[in-house]
């Protein structure tokens, strides 16, 4: 992907918020993102560099899950049906919560198996939710 001309960042991994957020602050601050974790980017001459995949959280309790935030939408906007999650929601409302990263099956049927996760993120076992934080 980085050597497509348009493109000038590609984040690594599974879990890229908080190496996103950091990149954002970066770019805010007009500073070149050599410590943002994950990330391959391109600097002013176009000479790529490639960071070390370090971000790679334990667990998933910093991820949000956003039906707050969705609540908050329609409480202040008044407005149900611009923020449904998929077509016929209010016939059928459900919500759905990310659980867990990481797999330890090697199955071949999709490319999240335990050995893609190695592969490709660096993940060698499953980071979960916490089931105080998916009851909330």
């Amino acid at each position: 992907l980085i050597r497509y001309p348009q493109v000038a960042y590609v984040l690594r991994g599974d879990s890229t918020e908080e190496p996103l957020r950091q990149l954002m602050e970066c770019l805010r601050q007009g500073r070149e993102p050599v410590d943002v974790p994950n990330l391959t980017w391109k600097d002013a001459a176009g000479r790529i560099h490639i960071n070390a995949q370090s971000y790679q959280p334990s667990d998933l309790n910093h991820v949000p899950s956003g039906f707050r935030q969705m609540v908050r939408s329609v409480i202040r906007d008044r407005d149900l049906i611009s923020y449904v999650p998929f077509d016929r929601w209010l016939d059928y409302p459900v919500m759905a919560t990310l659980t867990v990263r990481g797999c330890t099956q090697h199955c071949t049927l999709c490319g999240g198996c335990a050995e893609g996760h190695s592969v490709m993120s660096g993940r060698h076992r499953p980071a979960f939710r916490s089931p105080e934080d998916v009851a909330q």
